[in-house]
């Protein structure tokens, strides 16, 4: 990979002589095989320098794709064809992986049907290398920056539980989806833990839905605060969350995350004048041992969950039967 940095910093002045730098550069990253057409990317970025750019050069497909799929650049380049890969092909195979980026396809010639089918890919745009320049490359970079930019904020708004601020349902089945794939590319192992709060119907009955609302927002609080960063929580509905373990070593450390969650529950609430006791049953079903797909792992997850529940509650039970179920 070659890293070019051109004109990241923007110089503002301010009032009488004071200055300030903004160094936060827009990350391009660019699949392309033909060095000429790297270094012409290269320059007509470079004659924008108001408007900030990073560039990373990858020239093959394969470690451009897992670049891509990393989701770690703001905005990808791609050549329509790049020796025997079609460019069309990476498209669909970062989406088919997860990949968010905003990706505008370069290509040779003009081609309407070759540029439908790599909008239908999941590129936001498309540019004929021949007739480009510097304007119409930034405008489109710009362009697919802000579309981008709406549209997850859109699917946030629509991947977000109401009442708690965290993950609904379908982004963490979308996130679930995410993790099957890295496993399948070798990526450490993870678990799911399904999670429901012991008693929360009747304390809705006897204190009323507001108190039972105040009750779910207090304990998504506590999940998010008390989960390490790289995992995901969710509510499923009612008084059910989950929560995606990722990155883990072994049993051990999803134990000792529901430990942690099954002891921050514990502590009592305060709303208005009651002092409210919660606990919580959960079951995890660690991947693959707990279910190779995203379905048997959250039946076997609910499944564990209930036969915490039903064991006594305040406790977590894995759904493997060579492991451990109980908290010791």
């Amino acid at each position: 990979m070659i890293k070019v940095e051109i004109a990241i910093a923007i110089i503002i002045t301010l009032g009488e002589g004071i200055v300030v730098s903004d160094t936060t550069a827009t990350k391009i990253l660019l699949i392309e095989d033909n060095e000429g057409d790297y270094i012409l990317t290269r320059e007509l970025l470079s004659q924008r320098p108001d408007l900030g750019f990073e560039l990373d050069w990858i020239s093959t497909p394969e470690p451009g794709l897992a670049a891509l799929i990393e989701n770690s650049h703001d905005i990808c380049l791609v050549d329509h064809q790049l020796g025997a890969t079609s460019g069309i092909d990476i498209i669909r195979q970062a989406r088919k992986n997860g990949s968010e980026t905003p990706i505008i396809m370069l290509t040779g010639e003009h081609n309407r049907s070759v540029d439908a089918e790599a909008m239908a890919a999941g590129a936001c745009d498309y540019l004929v290398k021949r007739h480009l320049f510097s304007g119409m490359l930034t405008r489109s970079i710009r362009y697919a920056l802000e579309q981008h930019k709406i549209a997850t904020q859109l699917r946030k708004l629509a991947r977000t539980d109401d009442l708690t601020g965290l993950s609904n349902r379908a982004d963490f089945m979308a996130a679930l989806d995410r993790a099957l794939n890295r496993s399948a590319r070798g990526a450490k192992p993870f678990a799911i833990m399904f999670l429901d709060l012991d008693g929360f119907k009747n304390i809705n009955d006897t204190l009323g839905h507001s108190y039972g609302d105040i009750l779910l927002k207090e304990t998504a609080d506590r999940l998010r605060r008390n989960v390490r960063a790289v995992d995901l929580v969710a509510r499923l509905g009612g008084d059910e969350f989950t929560i995606l373990v990722l990155d883990i070593e072994g049993p051990g450390d999803c134990a000792a995350v529901a430990k942690k969650v099954l002891s921050v529950l514990g502590q009592p609430i305060q709303i208005d004048d009651h002092a409210v006791c919660v606990t919580a049953s959960i079951g995890i079903a660690p991947f693959p041992e707990g279910g190779e797909n995203a379905d048997a792992l959250m039946r076997n997850a609910d499944a564990a969950m209930y036969r915490a529940k039903t064991e006594g509650r305040a406790d977590y039970r894995f759904h493997t039967m060579n492991i451990a179920g109980a908290a010791q």
